[in-house]
C-alpha cells in the first residue's frame, strides 16, 4: 500500500483576507510559520520515504518548517512544478466578493480549467504510486491541489472532494496497486485549534 500524507500549507495573509492566490506566491505571515511547526506533531516518528513540496513558497517554507520540526534537513525536500496550486487567471488577489463582482459568470479569463488540474494532478499521483510502490509519500502542496487529489482518489464523489481543507492539516489518500481510496480529511494539530 502506497501512502500519501497531504499537507496544506499554512496561512498567509491572502489567506487570512480572503483573497484567491492560485498561482500568486505568496509567503507565510506568521500564523502560517506557527501553524507550520504544530503540523509537525502529526507527522513525527514516521519513516518518510519521499517529501514533496509545491515550489510556491507558502508551500515550500511550510515543508521547511516542518522538516526543521522533525529533525531533518531541508535538502531532503524535492520541489515539483506539478504540485503548484491552480491558477485563477485575472481572478487572483481578488477577494470572492471581489470576483463574484467582477466575473459573475464565475468564468474566469486566463485560469487553469479545474478538468486541467485534475489530469495534472491525476498525473502526479499515477506516476508517485507507480514509481514509490510500498513507499510513504509526504506531500506539501495547497488547498485547491488536496482537493484534485481527493477528487481522483475517490471517483468524484463530490461529498468528499468539496471537503475544506484547513490550513496545515493532513488528508489521507492510499493506492493498492490497483485502486485509490480516502482516509482522514483535514486533520489538523489540537495546538492549532485551540488558537
Amino acid at each position: 500500500m502506497t501512502e500519501f500524507v497531504l499537507v496544506r500549507h499554512g496561512e498567509t495573509d491572502w489567506n487570512a483576507t480572503h483573497r484567491i492566490q492560485g498561482s500568486t506566491d505568496i509567503p507565510l505571515n506568521d500564523l502560517g510559520r506557527e501553524q507550520a511547526k504544530l503540523a509537525a506533531d502529526g507527522l513525527r516518528d514516521i519513516v518518510w520515504d519521499v517529501i514533496l513540496a509545491s515550489p510556491l513558497q507558502r508551500a515550500y517554507q511550510t515543508a521547511v518548517i516542518i522538516m526543521r520540526e522533525l529533525g531533518l534537513d531541508e535538502s531532503v525536500i524535492v520541489t515539483n512544478p506539478e504540485l503548484r496550486e491552480r491558477s485563477y487567471g485575472l481572478a487572483e488577489g481578488l477577494t470572492m466578493t471581489e470576483r463574484s463582482a467582477r466575473f459573475p459568470d464565475d468564468i474566469w479569463p486566463d485560469a487553469e480549467t479545474k478538468e486541467d488540474m485534475n489530469v495534472r494532478v491525476g498525473a502526479v499521483l499515477h506516476e508517485l504510486a507507480l514509481t514509490h510502490t510500498g513507499k510513504r509519500i509526504l506531500v506539501v502542496a495547497h488547498g485547491g491541489w488536496i482537493r484534485a487529489a481527493l477528487r481522483i482518489a475517490s471517483s468524484f464523489d463530490k461529498k468528499i472532494s468539496d471537503a475544506h481543507i484547513a490550513n496545515a492539516s493532513r488528508t489521507y489518500v492510499y493506492h493498492d496497486g490497483e485502486r485509490w481510496s480516502v482516509g482522514e480529511i483535514s486533520l489538523i494539530s489540537s495546538a492549532i485549534l485551540a488558537e
